[in-house]
């Protein structure tokens, strides 16, 4: 199913057991400075099974409107986020219709990479790497699977900001014991676990 703006319409009513491990916000860089003004969240569900949502964000009127997921392996969370960008606000006209004509699923209820084969993702990653991108700017949280693929952002040319936890504290619901990362395990932090 594709929406009025020709953009692929992702999976609404999944529900699967999750936590949110990370989230990129996709938009346009200030001219000048750092920052960012957001046009798309995604956020990535890690647990049962892994998915990007995707969010459209109207800051002007403070909502943000979910459009579905997209399902991936935890191998190619990168990967597919990149894709993710390059459809929702870094595919315009021409480029829209190639990566369609690569990867004509997108348009179906049901989206996800496990449509895509190997040959495919290659084609619409190298399409991606050629097209306008927005800025992302990516948010790790503690025990992410996407930490570990951030290097595939070398290959392309895109502005981005990653920004990984500088410090932790996790408690396990079933032992209680408090886990503490960065400065939060140095002493003289001035926090107490």
């Amino acid at each position: 199913m594709v929406s009025i703006t020709g953009k692929p319409q992702l999976q609404q009513k999944e529900k699967f057991m999750s936590a949110l491990t990370a989230q990129i916000l996709l938009g346009q860089s200030h001219p000048n400075d750092g920052g960012i003004t957001p046009l798309y969240a995604l956020y990535l569900h890690e647990g049962d099974k892994c998915a990007w949502s995707i969010h459209r964000i109207n800051l002007e009127d403070s909502e943000c409107e979910k459009l579905g997921y997209w399902f991936c392996a935890s191998s190619q969370i990168m990967a597919d986020a990149l894709l993710l960008a390059a459809f929702y606000s870094g595919g315009k006209g021409a480029y829209s219709e190639q990566l369609l004509n690569v990867f004509p699923q997108a348009k179906t209820f049901r989206v996800g990479s496990f449509d895509l084969s190997l040959l495919d993702r290659l084609e619409l990653l190298d399409m991606v790497k050629k097209m306008p991108m927005p800025k992302m700017v990516i948010s790790i949280f503690q025990g992410s699977s996407l930490a570990s693929q951030t290097s595939l952002l070398r290959d392309f040319e895109f502005d981005c900001e990653i920004c990984e936890s500088k410090s932790y504290r996790v408690t396990n619901q079933w032992d209680k014991i408090p886990r503490l990362g960065g400065e939060l395990s140095s002493e003289g932090s001035g926090i107490n676990p």
